[in-house]
């Protein structure tokens, strides 16, 4: 069996070794995400990950949490008590053994009486979320992943909100630019040559 790990200070997954492009690197090499600037807000949403982690698990201690991190985790708490999702799997680390990549799902379970895949967002975002819950819906199930319902748990402001992506071809748009950024890939390692 394969071996996937993955090194969160480089943000880098490796299977047996060779290095598998992520999701979100995907995206974002191929410009599909917000232009954050460096450092604090990637930093502030993974503490905010890790917190709700926490929480879902009945092991975050509320006075470890700073200031900063509270509204978002008090906001993810609502949402959970008022949505009541039934997670499967929390923070988990896939690949995909045809289209090699690989990627975080924040959370899978049932929702509404059916299969979901989320994502925590702390800050603005756009269609790009679409495609980027696409990948990780195909990543949890390569057979059924258009069976899979996709969401965004917005804890950006007020009460934090639940946001349905649901056009199909986010699929389709995902492995194409999935592909696109292999065939660039290819490109610049002839070049090199």
């Amino acid at each position: 069996m394969a071996t996937l790990l993955f090194n969160a200070e480089k943000h880098e997954y490796t299977l047996d070794g060779a290095r598998l492009p992520s999701v979100t690197q995907v995206l974002e090499e191929m410009g599909l995400t917000p232009q954050y600037p460096s450092g604090p807000y990637r930093v502030r949403g993974q503490r905010v990950h890790q917190a709700c982690c926490l929480f879902d698990f009945g092991e975050l201690d509320q006075y470890e949490l700073g200031a900063d991190l509270m509204p978002y985790v008090e906001r993810y708490k609502r949402l959970v008590a008022d949505l009541k999702p039934i997670y499967e799997l929390t923070e988990q680390a896939m690949y995909h053994p045809v289209h090699c990549y690989a990627g975080t799902v924040d959370r899978v379970g049932r929702l509404f009486n059916e299969r979901f895949v989320g994502d925590i967002k702390t800050g603005a975002t756009g269609p790009e979320t679409g495609l980027q819950l696409a990948g990780y819906a195909i990543l949890v199930d390569p057979r059924d992943f258009m069976g899979i319902r996709r969401y965004k748990f917005d804890l950006s402001e007020g009460e934090g909100k639940l946001v349905k992506y649901d056009d199909p071809q986010d699929f389709d748009g995902f492995l194409g630019i999935l592909d696109h950024w292999k065939w660039l890939q290819k490109k610049k390692n002839k070049t090199r040559a």
